[in-house]
């Protein structure tokens, strides 16, 4: 993923600052019992501790970083930066200040990344609900469906049996008959009415839709 190729380059860039000698500086070449040369050896000594502490610490406060916690991150790295240059002060060495930006930017990569992890999963359970509203809104309408259709079958078989009572009434009982029919057939224009309502909400449901958001990054 991207975030992975961004933070081997970050790490790749930090390991080669250790291994070139330019995450620690020194302000004075040391001596000890007269020799440059122990005093080097002591000196590379003590940049390995005060590099393992740190980053240790970076370590720590940037795989434990949460959503909630970004913002106070970086003031805890920078903490910790001051606070071990301040131990070594008396040794004449300091982490380097582009060393130190390359772990704060280390800590916005794995921030961006929290983020939108964070996004990711408002927008999946956003998702979910709107799942559970369409699912609830396709029963509602089924179910106001299969009632409709009872109703418009019903009527449908009442103007049928009137209908068919028609032919066999003389003139005057035929209007009565023609009259319900007219009132039947009033009711089921309404019913196609309801029909075609639901029937919009149905297209306009978007139940069934499924998104899946993985592996961002």
């Amino acid at each position: 993923s991207k975030y992975e190729e961004k933070l081997k380059d970050i790490k790749e860039k930090q390991r080669y600052m250790v291994q070139y000698g330019n995450a620690v500086e020194h302000f004075v070449n040391w001596c000890i019992s007269g020799s440059y040369k122990k005093g080097e050896i002591q000196m590379r000594n003590t940049d390995k501790l005060l590099l393992r502490a740190f980053n240790n610490e970076c370590d720590n406060i940037i795989m434990n970083v949460k959503y909630s916690s970004i913002s106070s991150c970086e003031s805890k790295i920078r903490k910790s930066y001051e606070q071990l240059n301040k131990f070594v002060k008396s040794h004449k060495c300091a982490i380097t200040e582009e060393y130190l930006n390359l772990k704060l930017e280390e800590l916005e990569l794995r921030c961006g990344y929290i983020t939108m992890k964070q996004r990711e999963k408002e927008e999946q359970q956003r998702i979910k609900e709107q799942m559970r509203e369409e699912e609830r809104v396709r029963k509602e309408i089924e179910a106001e469906e299969k009632k409709v259709e009872k109703e418009e079958q019903h009527f449908m078989n009442e103007i049928n049996k009137l209908q068919k009572r028609m032919a066999k009434e003389n003139q005057e009982a035929q209007a009565i008959l023609l009259k319900q029919i007219e009132e039947l057939q009033s009711k089921l224009a309404e019913i196609s009415e309801v029909k075609a309502d639901l029937m919009n909400r149905r297209l306009n449901n978007k139940a069934g839709y499924v998104y899946v958001i993985s592996n961002v990054g």
